[in-house]
């Protein structure tokens, strides 16, 4: 009795040992952290928009690869978990590629670079207007002012009677655009200028920064605002 309990222990032993060996892995493996194991890519400094869309949300310019490649930057509208992104800078990142909520996604690794891109901050200042509508205006005149802020997403400053403010809708590259813009209520005889210097602000859809001159365009790419930067 007591030898045949101790082969049917034995046995025991030997048929777990096969079947443990058999049996397929299915254990989830542990997320890398070789940066050159994972997807490289680059975020731009600028936030890039979809104009075309009724709900205008940011995106990012993104390039994959392990050097980027000038103008080859792509417009796109994905997540990058656990990425807090600061405009004005541009990094790059190793990401794991994931699906979040059945969308392509990526998950942040790691930042491996950051770096201040002047060019975007170059709007970041305060300006005096010198052309309403491609009409220069007198040097002796009060002229409009303008002060935009890329801290808080705002522009504020004088339109030769009243001061006004108002938000950023957005700012990209090439493009910007400013909310409703409130303003106080005096009255003053350049009160006709100061109103075409307003609806041409509200009617801002691109601009050019050329040296120190600040252009600002319509939806047709017509020039309705000149400035110059104000030391």
């Amino acid at each position: 009795m007591k030898i045949t309990n101790l082969f049917l222990s034995m046995g025991l032993i030997v048929l777990a040992g096969c079947v443990g060996r058999n049996l397929p892995d299915n254990s989830v493996p542990e997320p890398t952290t070789n940066t050159e194991e994972m997807t490289k890519i680059f975020v731009h400094s600028f936030y890039c928009y979809d104009l075309t869309n009724a709900e205008i949300r940011p995106a990012y310019y993104i390039f994959e690869g392990d050097s980027l490649v000038e103008n080859a930057w792509q417009c796109a509208p994905i997540t990058i978990e656990g990425f807090d992104y600061e405009p004005g800078y541009q990094y790059q990142l190793a990401v794991e590629q994931i699906v979040l909520e059945g969308l392509p996604a990526y998950r942040l690794s790691k930042i491996i670079s950051k770096e201040r891109d002047p060019a975007y901050f170059k709007i970041y200042d305060s300006w005096a207007l010198t052309h309403l509508n491609k009409e220069v205006l007198p040097i002796a005149e009060r002229r409009p002012t303008a002060e935009i802020n890329l801290t808080d997403f705002t522009i504020a400053g004088n339109g030769m009677c009243n001061n006004y403010s108002g938000k950023l809708n957005y700012h990209s590259i090439e493009t910007i655009a400013f909310g409703p813009l409130m303003s106080t209520k005096m009255m003053c005889p350049e009160i006709g200028k100061e109103q075409a210097f307003m609806g041409a602000l509200g009617n801002v859809q691109y601009y050019e920064i050329t040296g120190l001159n600040l252009f600002f365009y319509d939806n047709s790419h017509q020039e309705i605002l000149r400035f110059q930067k104000v030391d």
